[in-house]
């Protein structure tokens, strides 16, 4: 598989790392994952690490389109995302998801991987 998955319990969060070519069954094998983890929550954080353009590489428009409908349903319950990668393209996909959605969603640059874990894993102001 070319998604490494990483439940972090204690954070109510999940580490996804996308490297080498995703396929298909990759993507299905992480919806049911992500699906179970996501069934006995209110909410979660998301750290998606993109190593490469590789991950990109022929992936099927298919399951790219099941991806976003699987996050459609799910919006509700993710609560902070951070995207590391040096791939400045994806910015502007990260910054519509935190200016449409109630999803905070940061983008850092590979470099920037332990800042990423601190701001997501940061304990909510109290009200």
């Amino acid at each position: 598989m070319s998604i490494e998955y990483k439940e972090i319990p204690e954070h109510n969060a999940v580490e996804l790392t996308l490297k080498g070519t995703v396929t298909k069954d990759d993507y299905h094998e992480l919806f049911k994952k992500f699906e179970a983890f996501l069934e006995n929550r209110d909410s979660i954080k998301i750290l998606e690490i993109i190593e490469d353009a590789e991950c990109l590489k022929g992936l099927d428009h298919k399951v790219f389109w099941e991806g976003l409908k699987f996050d459609a349903q799910h919006w509700k319950k993710y609560e902070k995302c951070a995207v590391v990668s040096d791939m400045t393209w994806v910015s502007p996909m990260v910054q519509l998801a935190d200016k449409l959605t109630a999803i905070q969603a940061r983008r850092y640059e590979m470099s920037e991987l332990f800042d990423a874990r601190e701001w997501l894993y940061a304990p909510e102001a109290e009200a």
